[in-house]
């Protein structure tokens, strides 16, 4: 038993360590009478455990439990209960190191509270991180992997938030590359002293590929060339590298990359950008719904599956999208579970030119999240211009969700929502010529369903518009 781990490990302790762990395990594994038993006979040897005879296997059996090993389960008895006190040792020392290093107990209480999805406070936390890291000197190499972390971290957390942190996106950047040439500048370092005290051997290095890591850079890579051209040859990789390499990736790392390319096809529809991107984005989320990356923790997040559902539609895959709501109707989040519900459906029904479905779908105005209020509405207003409803509850709801997003944080669904509002209000009006209308449409950078209203456009025919008077320079309005 002197050679076992537990032994080896237990002999590194002082006699304050061995009592803040017999502690430990009283209070923890109150109920492991044989596991204490144990550790109660080997304490009376610490910290040097020099009595090898009395720690050898059978006699310690019959000293713990006062009768001799006569099966081979007694002995195994014996032996697990080892096992199991090397295992809440290690954890223990883990705990106590977390616990006694502030950096190392800050970075797991970030995992944590990211993994528990509470967002406010890992806000909170990883900005105090970045802020309190930041304002320390860098004097050694063990700093620079500090700031590395602490960059790291932020940088994930700017990145759920990118238009609200943007500028702070680049500085993450470029403290990351610093602190990682002050690494690789001291590896090199000793890299040359170890070559001229030691000249290295002409036998070739292994071809060594860590498992997992030539995926990560084939898909970043073609991930970044995605958004950096837009162009579909790279989407068509990146198609066929998670094909193959998906199954090797972290479903919390293919759901972030997934999820670059949603915001991204997003800002290309409000750009009127994004002929074909559709079909392969929907695509690519079906590789990732294989992997159950948008139902981690057993259910779907209602935002999450609006994007699925509405991608779909985009692509034309009207079917599979009605089957996906009538399937997966029952792992959405209980909360607003509802309400994603008959969206997803009035979705469907608008991309399938059913608009008397969308307003009878819409008539629910129960709407407990603002984004689901406004979605409905600019579904509503959509549907209800193509049914030639009246001009004057179009221009009201309007004006309602106007005023609304204006008392709403900024970001560019918004944007791009009230330039909406702000054109079809024109439409309405019927004041404004057809000229001023389109060219409105095409200044603004982000405007949704920007190919619809520039079709809507095309039909249009102003009843008020002012007359162009000779010799004068028409301004419209």
């Amino acid at each position: 038993m002197n050679n076992l781990k537990l032994i080896s490990l237990l002999k590194k302790l002082n006699k304050d360590e061995i009592f803040s762990f017999s502690k430990y395990l009283k209070q923890r594994h109150s109920r492991d009478k044989i596991a204490l038993q144990v550790f109660d006979y080997l304490r009376e040897f610490s910290p040097k455990f020099q009595h090898a005879d009395k720690l050898e296997i059978r006699y310690a059996y019959e000293q713990i439990f006062g009768s001799p090993i006569s099966t081979a389960a007694d002995q195994k008895k014996l032996l697990n209960s080892l096992a199991d006190l090397y295992s809440w040792l290690k954890n223990y020392l883990i705990a106590e190191k977390a616990r006694q290093q502030p950096l190392i107990h800050d970075i797991l209480w970030i995992q944590v509270l990211q993994e528990k999805g509470l967002q406010s406070e890992y806000i909170r936390k990883t900005t105090a991180f970045y802020e309190d890291i930041r304002q320390k000197p860098l004097a050694s190499t063990n700093d620079a992997l500090q700031n590395w972390v602490a960059a790291y971290f932020y940088r994930d957390l700017i990145g759920t938030q990118p238009m609200k942190y943007k500028q702070n996106i680049q500085q993450c950047t470029d403290l990351m590359i610093d602190c990682w040439e002050v690494q690789r500048l001291k590896m090199a370092c000793e890299t040359s002293m170890l070559s001229r005290i030691n000249p290295p051997k002409t036998v070739p290095a292994k071809n060594f590929q860590q498992p997992g890591l030539l995926a990560l850079k084939l898909v970043y890579d073609a991930l970044f060339k995605v958004i950096d051209t837009g162009e579909t040859q790279y989407f068509d990789q990146l198609e066929f590298i998670l094909i193959r390499h998906a199954s090797l990736l972290e479903p919390q790392e293919l759901k972030g990359i997934i999820q670059y390319l949603h915001n991204f096809l997003a800002n290309q529809r409000r750009r009127g950008t994004s002929a074909g991107l559709s079909e392969r984005v929907h695509r690519l989320n079906l590789i990732g719904l294989q992997y159950h990356i948008f139902d981690l923790n057993g259910s779907i997040d209602t935002l999450q599956f609006a994007n699925l559902i509405a991608i779909a539609c985009y692509a034309r895959e009207y079917d599979w999208a009605s089957r996906f709501v009538q399937d997966q109707r029952q792992i959405l989040t209980q909360k607003g579970r509802k309400e994603a519900v008959l969206l997803a459906e009035a979705e469907i029904a608008m991309a399938q030119e059913d608009f008397k479905q969308v307003v009878i779908l819409l008539e629910y105005d129960d709407f407990q999240l603002t984004i689901d209020h406004v979605r409905a509405k600019i579904l509503w207003l959509r549907a209800s211009y193509e049914l030639k409803s009246d001009p004057d509850q179009i221009a009201k709801i309007c004006t309602h969700l106007e005023n609304l997003i204006l008392r709403q944080v900024s970001f560019e669904m918004y944007k791009a929502v009230l330039e909406y509002i702000k054109i079809l209000k024109m439409l309405i009006a019927q004041k404004s010529s057809q000229r001023l209308i389109t060219a409105r449409i095409h200044r603004g950078k982000a405007v949704h369903y920007k190919d619809w209203l520039l079709e809507k456009v095309e039909q249009y025919k102003p009843l008020f518009a002012a007359r162009r008077r000779p010799g004068r320079k028409f301004k419209g309005i």
